[in-house]
């Protein structure tokens, strides 16, 4: 029985428009966010840096960075987690040149021949003595707006960015990690999680709530209830699924990044690992795919309508907002935050808090599986009231 509507709601899959739209805003998101593939390097060996203080790395690492994007007018953002890059106006560079004068004495063009001199080293370029860290902040969020919000120069990620290594031997130690406890694959396997992670804080919803209305349009749910499957089964079935359909497309696209990676680590003497990516897949990414599917079926089945999808996404823009930093954020975030590859030292941080998230949301997705379970039970015998979608302490009477 349980096989048999389980292949019945598969089909059902295949037959909807939200299911396509899904497959093709994946693939978009894919091809966008992770379609050019960033092999990992070894560190260059550089100046020994001494010991710095966090504020000065940030610092440190903002003017390394504008003497990368300034020159080149081209900025990387990441407003609501989603990479934009950004060319700004002649009238707006001008401003940008303006701090950049303001915090190290460099006019705009001479910033700009020792960015750009190979003879130069532009790590020489120093923060004036009397810039104050707050002052200092302060031009960085002028320059945050003139991006647009979500750079790098946001006070929140320059400070977050601190956590990442500051020196060659640092870098070294960093890179070696993601060779031996990575084996590259790991690495990659993250970075897929943090970007599909995004989108599937939202698009599953809309499966699940395609799957219920549909049902109550045709007007099929009075001969659903007649048949000798139990709720649980009926649910069961419609909600592995969607799950499956939803992780068969994301399984392929893994696999592809997979691929690279392994290439990857062949180029780097490695021997890659080929499950690495799979682990992270279902431990990290399914979760967050079950909970959104879980919030679609249970407050559709209960409201009989759209409105989840409302709620949803007002849940998952809060949850991008909320990201202090986008590499080594957990949190209690549906949607954890890695954007970089490699930094298995900042992963090692975050894993037992990363572990004690997926679990709540894999559990909270059971919680609300149950719950549909119970709203739909109710429906069958008649004690839910469908026009106010809320139990009531009496069953519906029926005509002799």
């Amino acid at each position: 029985m349980f096989f048999t509507l389980f292949l019945k709601e598969c089909r059902e899959v295949l037959r909807s428009i939200t299911y396509y739209m899904f497959l093709i805003c994946t693939l978009l998101f894919y091809m966008t966010q992770l379609g050019s593939f960033e092999p990992i390097s070894q560190p260059v060996k550089g100046e020994q840096e001494e010991t710095v203080t966090k504020e000065e790395q940030a610092m440190r690492s903002a003017i390394d960075r504008l003497s990368l994007e300034f020159p080149a007018n081209h900025y990387t953002t990441y407003p609501f987690g989603f990479i934009k890059e950004v060319t700004l106006s002649a009238e707006e560079q001008k401003k940008v040149g303006q701090i950049i004068e303001k915090l190290t004495g460099y006019s705009a063009e001479e910033f700009i021949l020792i960015a750009t001199d190979p003879e130069e080293k532009s790590s020489q370029i120093q923060i004036l003595r009397s810039i104050s860290n707050e002052v200092f902040m302060e031009e960085m969020e002028k320059l945050d707006a003139l991006l647009g919000g979500g750079s790098f120069y946001e006070t929140d990620s320059l400070l977050g960015n601190t956590d990442f290594p500051d020196s060659y031997e640092e870098e070294k130690k960093e890179f070696e990690r993601v060779l031996k406890e990575d084996k590259v694959t790991g690495a990659y396997g993250r970075l897929f999680c943090d970007y599909m992670g995004i989108l599937m804080g939202i698009l599953p919803v809309f499966l699940a709530v395609t799957r219920v209305v549909r049902d109550k349009r045709a007007k099929v749910s009075q001969v659903i209830f007649v048949k000798q499957a139990s709720s649980f089964t009926v649910q069961a079935s419609r909600y592995l699924a969607n799950l499956i359909m939803i992780l068969l497309p994301l399984l392929i696209l893994a696999t592809m990044q997979n691929i690279q990676a392994m290439y990857l680590a062949d180029a780097l003497l490695i021997k890659g690992n080929l499950w690495y990516m799979y682990a992270y897949l279902f431990c990290w990414l399914m979760p967050t795919v079950m909970v959104v599917l879980s919030i679609g079926f249970f407050f559709t089945e209960l409201t009989e309508g759209p409105l989840v999808i409302l709620l949803q996404g007002i849940y998952w823009f809060f949850n991008l907002l909320s990201a202090s930093k986008l590499t080594g954020y957990v949190g209690m975030s549906l949607v954890p935050r890695f954007n970089s590859v490699g930094y298995y030292s900042i992963y090692e941080k975050m894993k037992p808090a990363l572990i004690t998230n997926r679990l709540i949301y894999f559990l909270i997705s059971i919680l609300l599986f149950a719950g549909t379970v119970f709203v739909y039970e109710k429906k069958r015998k008649g004690g839910l009231f469908y026009a106010g979608a809320f139990l009531s302490g009496t069953k519906s009477k029926s005509k002799a």
